[in-house]
């Protein structure tokens, strides 16, 4: 699921043969399931109710069904922080405890628990770079408010990932 329908088309046209479904739509709710597998990659951070969400994908998935997807790990922004942050309102970050704690009161169980972050910090400069370096073009497309926001937003996560503010987790749960 995903709000672009440009996105589900790529998605689409890249399943090959998989047996899934691909729908246009925001979320919460959660479409019925059952679900064998349910992916939520760079989507986590966008949502202020975690256990709501979880609680959803946990009765959507069927039994034995897997969860896996990225969380940015991390207390909530300070007031001085979401200030400086573009878009804000889709910054939620969680705690690891508390994101651990959401996962087993809806029923899922952690099977594989990954820190990312130096590698997502190594993405986050190479996009600041390459935006810095690509600006005239970029800012032709978008403005150059936008081009500064995307360059901004990257140099906090870059910062925040090195300083440890931040750290970035791939996790995959099954359902019992």
């Amino acid at each position: 699921m995903d709000l672009s329908s440009s996105a589900i088309d790529i998605a689409r046209s890249r399943a090959g043969g998989l047996d899934c479904r691909f729908e246009v739509s925001r979320i919460p709710p959660i479409p019925p399931g059952p679900f064998d597998v349910v992916l939520m990659l760079e989507t986590m951070l966008a949502f202020p109710d975690k256990l709501q969400l979880l609680q959803e994908i946990s009765g959507a998935l069927a039994s034995g069904g897997r969860f896996a997807f990225t969380i940015e790990e991390g207390l909530p922004l300070t007031e001085s922080e979401r200030e400086r942050t573009p878009d804000a309102d889709t910054v939620w970050l969680t705690p690891l405890e508390e994101m651990l704690g959401c996962l087993e009161r809806v029923g899922l169980v952690v099977r594989r628990q990954e820190d990312c972050s130096r590698s997502h910090r190594a993405m986050a400069d190479s996009l600041r770079d390459a935006f810095a370096a690509d600006a005239e073009a970029i800012s032709a497309r978008i403005g150059r408010r936008g081009l500064d926001e995307l360059v901004a937003a990257h140099r906090l996560w870059s910062d925040w990932l090195r300083d440890g503010r931040v750290r970035k987790f791939v996790l995959q749960a099954e359902k019992g």
